[in-house]
């Protein structure tokens, strides 16, 4: 381990500078670009920092130790208010958590704007989903550290994971700006596993993503990591007295459809739902009561 930028005496500061000459002020977020160069949400400086492999370090955006929300030219116009969570994109972009302002902020062609929630006010902080400046991220909780838009990813199609930390949960943003809860209840915090809201955290912190869109995620007050658990092919078996057993992944959600057509090919086709479920438990008991006296019947389960 050494040191690429900052003092270790422990004196904070705004200085731009190399290696130990330089200052941070409670650095939270980091995120690598594909050049190597280390971007940094220096949290209590209220700035986004960005570090070279040679270990030189310049202000990115925001304005030293002035917090507040403004949109615009990165340097010297732009304003965040205890910046958090940090990512890059394969394009270059930055993304932050403006933990502060209940935002997520994007840094492109040099210009920083909002690529959703709503700041200002606490009145403004809930857990909405919805587009852009229609969307809510919880607000940072005054008597504790947590609170607020906290930890940040991006994947290889340029959407957006936050773990929205005083909701417990995880939300999705898409490259246009939409946000959807992927997992949690808000505010109900908790440790179950579960899919969609039917997981709890307790204030989750950092997020990751990897190469195949599988999240992974600091469930802080939990003291766990949290993983996206695969959902392996449902498997259906019939028996002719028994019903259906589906065999799949527990917590995972799949829909058991039948038809009564063969196609000429012969694959089965035109498929009608008969109900949706998640597993408590494999295998799972199905009876089809609504089963005709006539015609066979052919099954299917689908993983959701």
């Amino acid at each position: 381990m050494t040191t690429l930028a900052g003092s270790v005496t422990g004196v904070a500061g705004t200085n731009d500078a190399t290696g130990s000459a330089a200052q941070f002020r409670n650095p939270f977020g980091v995120a690598v670009d594909g050049a190597g160069n280390v971007f940094v949400s220096d949290q209590n400086n209220q700035t986004v920092r960005k570090i070279t492999a040679g270990g030189v370090v310049t202000t990115y955006a925001g304005s030293p130790n002035v917090n507040g929300y403004l949109n615009g030219a990165q340097n010297g116009v732009a304003l965040f208010n205890t910046p958090r969570g940090i990512a890059v994109d394969s394009s270059g972009n930055v993304y932050v958590a403006d933990s502060g302002n209940f935002t997520v902020r994007k840094i492109s062609g040099g210009f920083v704007t909002t690529l959703a929630g709503h700041p200002f006010t606490p009145f403004l902080a809930g857990c909405d989903d919805g587009p852009g400046s229609g969307a809510r991220f919880s607000a940072v909780q005054a008597i504790s550290p947590f609170g607020g838009p906290t930890g940040l990813a991006v994947d290889s199609l340029g959407n957006v994971y936050v773990t929205d930390q005083g909701n417990h949960t995880i939300r999705k943003i898409t490259p246009g700006g939409s946000v959807t809860t992927l997992a949690g209840y808000a505010p109900v915090s908790g440790s179950a596993d579960g899919t969609g809201s039917g997981a709890q955290f307790n204030f989750p912190g950092g997020v990751a993503v990897s190469a195949t869109g599988k999240l992974y995620v600091a469930d802080t007050l939990n003291h766990t990591i949290r993983f996206q658990c695969p959902c392996e092919p449902g498997v259906v078996k019939i028996g002719l007295y028994a019903g259906l057993t589906v065999e799949g992944s527990v917590g995972c959600r799949y829909r058991i459809d039948y038809t009564t057509f063969l196609n000429p090919n012969p694959s089965l086709t035109v498929w009608t739902t008969l109900t949706t479920v998640t597993l408590s438990s494999s295998p799972f008991l199905y009876l089809d009561t609504s089963a005709p006296a006539v015609n066979n019947r052919f099954y299917r389960v689908v993983a959701l």
